[in-house]
């Protein structure tokens, strides 16, 4: 038989207390509560007969389904069927994700190809701006600082989207699909989800400047860490973010799966010369901010 617990004792499920503020658990009969404990309506009863066991059971579940709702109705979705077989979504890792929401897609990968992928680029780059879309960071790794190797990958893209629909209108378009065929083909180890800005993202990345990219696993950083961080003598906040949602793909199949994103907290860091970028990557500011992080990668990015 079906209870649920609260604070002092066992209620019956169809008690009407609140599922959300309680847990269901089966009970051996040994462990059935006193009829003392017991609502009113439900005192003065030898025994369940079976009609109040089953509806004991019916109820129980229908509390079962009222939890379940209640979780996934804090997901906000936004689906496009982009083929037959196929519907994507974004969904949120949150309870908010209005539909004027700017996302910014954040691609962490490997190589296979660096040619084939710079040929997708190619291809793909006039409908990625025609969406509404544009280009925040592309760099590539060319030294590790700190972390592990299954944090790190080698190249990392950031793209802004106006909105979820501006990213779900452009990955339905037939020709993207089949140039996407050549980027499936270039990368490995592909992580892929959606972030919100916390500060940064100045214009452009420079030839003249110098990066550093740096994720970590904890994503509530807040602004006074993001300002100390900004205060260091010629380095600078290029973009900081962190994970608002991922990418589900569902096919007619019944299989659902969502998009790996390892990265929760990002921030890429700019500075004037190679020297200063150094002197920054060794400073008291940094391995305190690490040292309240989880999971810290950090690695030096040209372009």
């Amino acid at each position: 038989m079906l209870f649920l617990k609260r604070q002092g004792g066992l209620w019956p499920t169809h008690h009407g207390l609140d599922p959300s503020c309680v847990r269901m658990t089966r009970l051996h009969k040994t462990q059935m509560p006193q009829w003392s404990e017991l609502p009113l309506q439900w005192r003065g009863l030898e025994t369940f007969s079976f009609s109040s066991y089953v509806e004991l059971r019916l109820l129980s579940f229908k509390a079962h389904i009222f939890i379940t709702l209640t979780a996934m109705s804090n997901e906000k979705i936004f689906s496009r069927k982009i083929n037959k077989e196929t519907k994507l979504s974004i969904v949120s890792t949150d309870a908010e994700l209005p539909e004027n929401q700017p996302l910014f897609a954040i691609n962490w990968f490997d190589l296979k190809s660096k040619w084939i992928y710079n040929f997708y680029n190619l291809l793909a780059a006039p409908l990625v701006m025609k969406s509404g879309a544009r280009l925040v960071f592309k760099g590539f790794r060319s030294s590790k600082v700190s972390g592990s190797e299954e944090h790190g990958r080698e190249a990392l893209l950031v793209v802004y989207y106006p909105s979820p629909n501006h990213f779900l209108s452009l990955v339905e378009r037939k020709y993207f699909q089949l140039i996407s065929l050549f980027r499936v083909m270039s990368v490995k180890r592909f992580h892929f989800g959606f972030s919100e800005k916390l500060g940064g993202e100045k214009n452009s990345v420079s030839r003249n400047k110098r990066y550093a990219v740096h994720h970590f696993s904890n994503a509530y950083f807040n602004q006074p860490e993001l300002d100390l961080l900004n205060s260091q003598s010629g380095v600078s906040v290029f973009f900081a973010a962190r994970k608002k949602a991922v990418l589900r793909i569902e096919t007619n199949n019944k299989e659902t799966r969502e998009a790996p994103l390892l990265i929760n907290g990002i921030i890429i860091y700019e500075a004037d010369t190679s020297e200063t970028l150094e002197h920054f990557l060794t400073s008291e500011a940094l391995k305190s901010f690490m040292a309240r992080s989880e999971s810290n990668y950090v690695a030096r990015f040209g372009n």
